[in-house]
């Protein structure tokens, strides 16, 4: 997943790039950023990502993993206490359809960050305009790649037809330093006009982390 987030990020501020600046300069950045791109995923490969390559060799031969039999006797196990309705499957993901919907993307990229970001999740759309404001050149359109990249992941596992190869991609977790740098613009914004909103602010979003931090303590450590 991370290796798809780069493999999408990478194009978009490239092209970006060759749409605005096709001096020669610019074209050895880019001939440099695109090298070091592929010498990274090649390192990448070669250090980590090796050890999924016996899963892919399996796949292709169609030929069962080792841990196979065993889960499919935990799953014996499993079926044999279980009743009827509880073996019936499930719907584990709504934002998976079998056909093209560009629009059900769009809408499970919309639910994700709110179910990251909550009540704060509009703030950041406002956010970015603030920080492309701030800044220029080949810094905003890489500002505007990294922002698109949220969207085109999300487009690409809700809106393809699916379940697919980047079902489960790390979306929030590309975007997540420049949401951050979104949120903070805004409550620099509202702590220059008045530090009574921009106090308020900073308290909201402090309580919201909290309760989050709270509820997923609980939750995963305490089981309640």
């Amino acid at each position: 997943q991370s290796l798809l987030n780069f493999a999408v990020l990478l194009p978009i501020f490239i092209s970006c790039e060759l749409i605005a600046d096709r001096t020669p300069a610019s074209l050895r950045r880019q001939a440099s950023l695109l090298v070091a791109a592929v010498l990274g995923g090649i390192l990448s490969l070669a250090i980590f990502y090796h050890r999924y390559m016996p899963v892919a060799l399996h796949i292709h031969k169609g030929t069962p993993m080792p841990e196979a039999e065993i889960k499919a006797e935990k799953d014996r196990i499993r079926a044999a206490s279980l009743s009827p309705e509880d073996l019936a499957p499930e719907n584990d993901d709504p934002d998976a359809g079998p056909d093209l919907d560009l629009w059900r993307g769009l809408r499970k990229g919309a639910r994700r960050m709110y179910r990251f970001y909550g009540p704060f999740s509009p703030v950041i759309p406002v956010g970015l305009v603030l920080v492309l404001r701030c800044v220029t050149g080949s810094r905003r359109r890489f500002v505007l790649a990294w922002a698109s990249t949220y969207v085109v992941l999300n487009l690409a596992s809700g809106g393809l037809p699916g379940p697919n190869l980047v079902r489960y991609n790390k979306d929030l977790e590309i975007v997540a330093p420049l949401a951050c740098l979104c949120l903070g613009m805004i409550g620099q914004r509202l702590w220059r006009r008045t530090r009574l909103l921009g106090a308020v602010y900073m308290l909201a979003f402090f309580l919201f982390g909290m309760f989050r931090a709270y509820a997923a303590l609980t939750e995963k450590f305490m089981g309640s």
